[in-house]
């Protein structure tokens, strides 16, 4: 039997062995893990390099291989010490495994840079960035000359509504739709042709093209406070939807209206569409035979009384008496007894 300060040294022993031993794992597993993400990053870049590396191998073989060889140990003299090793009593291992150092059993894999070369070449890898950010600007840049030039080829007062339709933000269902492939406007079933000074053109009747009207015709939300619609504009896009039936469903005059939620349908196109015809009957109004009752008062204490006793009455279950309760009310307002 061992002494106390022997117990705990050997305690003190095994726990730092077994901290040794985690801190190891744990160095390898984050080494492997930053190897694999690494290599992940930076593969377009190590590929094209280990082509070229194993070119200028087979050109020229490096002279240092048979130093490499000499310096290597032969697979014998490992396992000898393997067994050597496995033969020792406990406290041997214990004090050979605290002496080992972490470097020796771990080995970085060459073909990986090393941290100090990923950091230096960090920087490069922004500049990189802001150079893709700087053609994607261009590219933007670009795209939007193209733009401006297509829409060269239309009058200014019709460009935004042609942009609007490009960029699909325009009305979709009682406005235009555009194909692409013939590079032509269709109004339901009809051309819409846009002339050189702005008229439009719909089954061969014509339009002007003021901005109100194209407003109303291709945005979602015609009023706008910069252009002003007129009672023509408002005309002539109900003589567009009849021609076009671009407000019923499937285009067919003899469908109903397409329900929408929109400001331009509740407040444009229904109204032009769903007015009620004028009665041909003239008159004023419903009599009948009820006869009006009259209540006259001449102090206002009784009209206070009563409307306590109508009060307790509706709030026993009788509802017969709220014309008499508000009538009673009104006057006392009018009074000025209540407010």
């Amino acid at each position: 039997m061992g002494t106390k300060p022997d117990q705990n040294l050997k305690r003190h022993i095994l726990k730092a062995a077994d901290s040794i031993r985690k801190k190891y794992k744990a160095i390898k597993l984050n080494s492997s893990e930053a190897d694999e993400s690494i290599k992940k990053l930076f593969q377009p870049v190590i590929n094209p390099l280990e082509e070229i590396s194993i070119k200028l191998e087979k050109q020229s073989p490096p002279p240092q291989q048979q130093q490499q060889k000499q310096h290597k140990r032969p697979k014998h003299h490992i396992q000898k010490q393997r067994k050597q090793f496995l033969k020792l009593p406990k406290k041997e291992k214990i004090k050979q495994e605290l002496e080992l150092p972490v470097e020796e059993t771990y080995e970085p894999s060459t073909s990986l840079r090393q941290p100090e070369e990923i950091y230096e070449s960090i920087p490069e890898i922004k500049e990189e960035d802001e150079e893709t950010k700087s053609d994607t600007m261009d590219d933007l840049i670009n795209s939007r000359h193209i733009l401006d030039e297509f829409l060269e080829q239309y009058p200014p007062v019709a460009r935004n509504a042609i942009e609007a339709v490009l960029e699909k933000t325009s009305d979709q269902t009682f406005g235009p739709r555009y194909n692409s492939k013939e590079n032509k406007l269709f109004m339901g079933k009809h051309e819409l042709i846009i002339s050189q000074n702005g008229d439009l053109i719909l089954d061969n009747e014509s339009f002007p093209g003021t901005p109100g009207l194209y407003r109303l015709i291709f945005f979602k939300n015609p009023e706008d406070k910069y252009t002003q619609i007129t009672k023509e504009d408002r005309s002539a896009y109900k003589k567009i939807l009849e021609i076009s039936n671009t407000h019923r469903k499937n285009n067919d005059p003899t469908k109903q209206l397409k329900g929408h939620r929109g400001v331009k349908y509740t407040q444009i196109v229904q109204p032009m569409f769903t007015s009620f015809p004028k009665s041909p009957f003239i008159g004023e109004g419903l009599f009948t035979n009820k006869r009006v009752e009259y209540v006259y008062w001449d102090d206002i204490n009784e009209l206070v009384s009563r409307l306590a006793l109508l009060h307790a009455a509706t709030k026993a279950g009788n509802n017969s008496h709220l014309n008499e309760i508000l009538s009673i009310e009104e006057e006392l307002k009018e009074c000025g007894v209540i407010y």
